[in-house]
């Protein structure tokens, strides 16, 4: 019940910042606000279970979302009301918008590979388990600043080339979770790996938010990548073999290259369609 009212609300969400001016930057503001609460309430979740006990946490986190309650009488009606087209937002053929929502299923599906089981993998990599806690933390704050910097660049130099640098720059620091490693190069890896990950995801986003004017395909593809983050582990799970992660790493590997690939066609359709 509380996954089924998770995905409404952050459909929902998702829809409305694709339907704003300037996605791409808004996108990152919000990814990097929901990064920077997720980075505080795991450094106080400890003192917060010593303080209340799992009861009072799970009553926090239930009366918490109450506070958006007064919020919701300055959100329009209907996304007709105030939708606010990119200039540069077409509408893509069926084919390749059913394209761009494989796109998020499958790079969430890498996504969920590779981060459910990092902490396994550091170690098994060597790490202690102090080491690869403070690598981890480094890494979300590391995401906060590939959310902003894709807030501050934008589409600047367009959706393309950030895609292709997020995208591939995520696979490679996991070519360096095959052997063993120290805590500081677990650290640099994950961090990096991290920051990719949170500039790629508000570009994918606002792209998805290119390729239809009407702001469906943003939920079709929130769908998709709440989806992908939800079997990637188990899909994991399948080809984990003892305690050697090698098989984990290369599927993460293989499915961001099919999602880079999946990609292309419609970023490219649609800029030269917005060109036109």
């Amino acid at each position: 019940m509380a996954g089924l009212g998770c995905g409404v609300l952050v459909s929902l969400s998702f829809t409305m910042i694709g339907l704003t001016a300037n996605p791409d930057r808004n996108f990152g503001y919000l990814i990097a606000a929901v990064l920077t609460y997720g980075a505080f309430g795991l450094w106080l979740m400890p003192a917060a279970f010593d303080l209340v006990g799992m009861r009072g946490v799970i009553v926090f986190f239930a009366v918490f979302p109450l506070i958006a309650l007064p919020l919701l009488r300055h959100l329009p009606s209907s996304g007709e009301e105030q939708v606010q087209v990119e200039s540069d937002a077409v509408d893509l053929g069926a084919g390749l918008r059913a394209m761009a929502v494989a796109t998020m299923l499958v790079y969430f599906l890498a996504q969920g590979v590779v981060w459910a089981y990092l902490f396994l993998i550091g170690l098994a990599g060597g790490v202690d388990e102090q080491g690869v806690a403070n690598g981890l933390t480094l890494s979300q704050f590391l995401g906060i600043g590939g959310a902003l910097l894709a807030a501050a660049v934008g589409k600047r130099y367009g959706r393309l080339l950030p895609l292709c640098i997020g995208i591939l720059g995520g696979i490679l620091p996991l070519l360096f979770l095959y052997d063993r490693f120290s805590a500081l190069q677990y650290a640099v890896v994950v961090g990096v790996y991290n920051f990719a990950w949170n500039m790629t995801h508000p570009y994918l986003l606002a792209a998805m938010a290119s390729f239809d004017r009407g702001g469906r395909l943003v939920v079709h593809a929130v769908g998709a990548q709440m989806l992908g983050l939800a079997i990637g582990p188990a899909i994991a799970a399948a080809v984990l073999q003892a305690d050697d992660y090698g098989r984990v790493v290369t599927l993460g590997i293989v499915l961001f290259f099919v999602s880079w690939a999946l990609v292309l066609p419609p970023v490219l359709a649609q800029r030269r369609q917005a060109r036109g």
